[in-house]
């Protein structure tokens, strides 16, 4: 049978002696964790296997014992006996073999496991032992997350697609059908909050009856009030049997519907439905519904954005037509009391932009130039020169679209960055195209949703670090127990240096797996009310002996500060890891400044270096898990720090120029 592994009995006619299975060496099997199976090197034939495998397969020893057939490979390629053969042959060669393997029990239920084969040879037999795990519930969440990795992707193309409309009553067609397409069903509707928010009124529906839907709902009513009265996702798999459904007609057989909020504002209700029996709404569709909402609630925002700054900018238009009649005192209060900086341009004939040939008072704030010399300038003067060559396309797609909308770079007169998102809108003054930009400094909001994404990459490490790291700890240290018992065996003298240096590297594994578990975010802190200075002159001197060792000097400037709360073993982790990266980053002679002091509702800890600083393209990166620098370094340090700030609830800034770096921690003073 191509799919069955059978205990027999070797061509020779001896049958294994079972009995040597009773032997010490073998009994410490049973007290690992894991499924541990013994096949002879050369048949591949099941000879033993501990409890636990078992109790995964189902067998008992007894099926072993009496040369039974023993059935664990599914038989599907490529998970055949043939192929287990092959690998088990490959580990007896001398290569060992790690894999996953899809297997079938004695009861016929098949699940996934984790192999690792390894030749092994005891009393002069030749063996391979294999170490199972079962990672069934491993693959399941794999293919959540790829699931859920195939939603995000669609939703991202999505609102590329969404966010291009702007005027309302296309963009509400066009996210009903978008989001019929991502949940398979052509049937939706799209209910907004009327102006005086006292009901809701139906926008668009995409084929369904109009006469099937009310109009007009209130607070309460039917399918779509319910949802406003919630303000929560509605399932309703059976409209038929549904005794608040407010449908004339009863053809709609099931129905999902998700709030459309700005912030925490209900706007309105996004609906679909299926009118065959059979169908019915998924929990992913249910939730990939609702995270559509969110991206709807956005683009309906954004485009009600886009009508009140293009009404705004009409209106402009038209008081800068009738400019006559206005003095030039009023006309530059109102222009330069916006906030956001306002460029204006000519068009040449070339369609090159030509000079600024006006700008308001926040345009020469934020670029840092006088208005004189801001307006000698022209747009490609100050857009990074990566940047300009396209400039010209995007003239000409304005001279068709009337309008564009863009996230680009600014450069100061000081050489600095400053991204901006750009409102870019076609005017005419007796017949002369213009270039009117509006530019939104948008610093804040990018290093928001870089905090975010650090956070959320942080929060997602830690969740594996407290799942996986006690996982991986319970296989190095069977092998590691292994190997000591081993390294003791006379026979095995001579391999005493191998066993030696593959216990360091289990050692140092471990310790890998102590640090990583430091990121776990559910970590539990013992927080008690401290002083930083108590701690920092705790570790000062083991910190000057550090440095000293590569002619580098530790300083302090430590000014007296209130007690926090504070888990002393953390934040002394977390102190020893900033001094030590300050001190890898100097050169021999430089010094590294620990200070601390108060500022506004923060305590302060702040670590100075004197190293050539920090690129700006590592700056991007500077807190994440795994990424290093350091040609040793494991990318640990600084995200270990970051998690433990996270703890207690305090944030992590910094400073690098060619002459330094400085992290600043801020600690929340103690109420």
């Amino acid at each position: 049978m191509e799919n069955t592994l059978i205990a027999k009995k070797y061509a020779d006619g001896i049958t294994f002696p079972h009995q040597f299975f009773n032997h010490a060496d073998f009994a410490i099997f049973d007290q690992a964790n894991d499924a541990i199976l013994l096949h002879d090197a050369a048949t591949g034939v099941i000879v033993n296997m501990n409890q636990k495998a078992c109790e995964l397969y189902g067998y008992r020893l007894e099926d072993i014992r009496k040369q039974a057939a023993i059935t664990i490979c599914t038989g599907e390629s490529p998970y055949t006996t043939t192929e287990a053969l092959r690998l088990i042959q490959k580990a007896s060669s001398g290569e060992p073999q790690i894999f996953e393997w899809k297997s079938r029990s004695k009861n016929g239920r098949d699940f996934w496991v984790e192999i690792n084969l390894s030749a092994v040879t005891i009393n002069n037999y030749k063996f391979v032992l294999a170490i199972v795990r079962n990672i069934t519930r491993r693959k399941l969440i794999e293919q959540r997350l790829q699931l859920q990795h195939s939603y995000s992707k669609l939703l991202q193309e999505t609102s590329l697609i969404i966010m291009k409309h702007l005027n309302l009553s296309d963009l509400l067609e066009t996210l009903i059908i978008k989001a019929g397409i991502l949940l398979g069903t052509s049937h939706g509707f799209i209910y907004l909050l009327n102006a005086d928010q006292t009901a809701l009124e139906l926008q668009v529906s995409i084929d369904l009856d109009k006469s099937c839907l009310p109009t007009k709902v209130t607070f309460g009513e039917g399918f779509a009030g319910t949802v406003w009265q919630t303000g929560e996702q509605l399932v309703v798999p059976n409209c038929k049997n549904w005794p608040a459904a407010s449908f004339t007609n009863d053809y709609i057989c099931a129905i999902a519907g998700a709030p459309l909020k700005s912030g925490d504002k209900f706007r309105g209700v996004i609906g679909l439905c299926y009118l065959a029996d059979e169908h019915y709404f998924r929990d992913d569709e249910i939730l990939l519904l609702s995270n559509f909402a969110k991206l709807a609630s956005a683009a309906i925002n954004n485009a009600e954005l886009y009508t009140a700054t293009k009404n705004e900018l009409e209106t402009e238009r038209q008081k800068a037509k009738t400019a006559y009649q206005f003095s030039e005192e009023r006309y530059r209060v109102l222009f330069n009391n916006v906030h956001d900086a306002i460029y204006l341009a000519e068009i040449c004939s070339d369609n090159t932009l030509g000079k600024f040939v006006e700008v308001n008072d926040t345009a020469c704030q934020q670029l840092e130039y006088i208005r004189e010399e801001l307006l000698q300038l022209s747009m490609n003067d100050i857009v990074p020169i990566e940047l300009r060559s396209d400039m010209n396309e995007k003239i000409v797609d304005l001279l068709d679209n009337k309008f564009a909308l863009s996230e680009t770079y600014h450069i100061t007169k000081s050489g600095h960055s400053i991204p901006v998102e750009v409102h870019t809108h076609l005017l005419y003054f007796d017949s002369q195209p213009y270039v009117l930009s509006i530019a939104r400094n948008i610093s804040e909001r990018k290093q928001n949703e870089k905090e975010v994404n650090r956070m959320d990459r942080l929060n997602l490490i830690g969740s594996m670090a407290a799942g996986l790291g006690h996982e991986i700890r319970n296989p190095l240290t069977t092998v590691r127990g292994f190997l000591q018992m081993l390294a003791g065996k006379h026979e095995c003298q001579r391999y005493q240096n191998y066993f030696e240096l593959m216990m360091q590297e289990l050692d140092r594994a471990n310790a890998i797996i102590t640090e990583f578990l430091s990121l776990a975010k559910n970590k539990a802190v013992d927080l008690k009310e401290g002083n930083l200075n108590d701690i920092i002159n705790m570790v000062l001197p083991l910190m000057e002996a550090g440095a000293l060792l590569y002619d580098k000097t530790v300083k302090t400037d430590l000014q007296e500060i209130p007690n926090t709360l504070l888990d002393e073993k953390e934040i002394r982790q977390l102190i020893l890891n900033f001094v030590r990266n300050g001190l890898d980053a100097m050169p021999p002679g430089g010094s590294l400044i620990i200070q601390t002091f108060c500022d506004k509702e923060d305590v302060i800890l702040a670590i100075q270096d004197q190293g050539k600083g920090i690129p700006p393209d590592v700056a991007e990166q500077i807190g994440t898990p795994f990424f290093t620098t350091k040609e040793y370094g494991m990318g640990l340090g600084l995200a270990v720090c970051y998690s433990i700030a996270a703890r207690h609830n305090a944030a992590i800034t910094f400073e690098s120029t060619a002459t330094g770096t400085v992290f600043h921690v801020h600690f929340k003073r103690k109420k």
